[in-house]
C-alpha cells in the first residue's frame, strides 16, 4: 500500500483481497463459526495471527461497521452453535470484570470496511 490510496493485485495481501471482495467464509477461520471482531483495537491487534516470522512484516486492522442482528450469548464451547440457526451472531467469551466486547459475525456481509490502520511489527 505504501501511502497508496488505491488497492494492489497481489493474491498475497490479505488487506486488499478484503477490501476488493469481502470477508472470508472458510471453515477453518474462527473454528468455522464465523468472523471475529472486537470493540477494542489492543484486543484486534492481539488475534491478528502471523504466519511469518519477517522482522519487516505490517498488520492491517480494518475498522468496521458492524451489523450484529440476533445476538447468542456466549457458550462455553464455541462448536455448540455449529448448525443452529435463528442468529447472526455469537458473543465471544468476556472476563466477568472486563468491558471488552468480542462478537463472531455468522455472516461476513454483516461487516462493511470504513478505515484501515496499518502498522509494522
Amino acid at each position: 500500500m505504501k501511502g497508496s490510496s488505491s488497492l494492489c493485485t497481489s493474491d498475497k495481501c490479505r488487506v486488499c483481497r478484503i477490501l476488493r471482495y469481502g470477508f472470508s467464509t472458510k471453515k477453518e477461520l474462527s473454528d468455522g463459526i464465523g468472523v471475529f471482531t472486537a470493540s477494542t483495537s489492543g484486543r484486534a491487534f492481539d488475534s491478528i495471527q502471523v504466519s511469518d516470522g519477517n522482522p519487516s512484516l505490517r498488520k492491517a486492522l480494518i475498522v468496521c461497521r458492524v451489523i450484529a442482528g440476533r445476538v447468542h450469548r456466549p457458550v462455553e464451547n464455541i462448536q455448540d452453535m455449529v448448525g443452529q440457526s435463528g442468529f447472526d451472531s455469537l458473543a465471544g467469551k468476556v472476563g466477568v470484570h472486563s468491558s471488552i466486547e468480542e462478537l463472531y459475525l455468522l455472516s461476513p456481509r454483516a461487516l462493511l470496511p470504513c478505515f484501515v490502520v496499518i502498522y509494522k511489527t
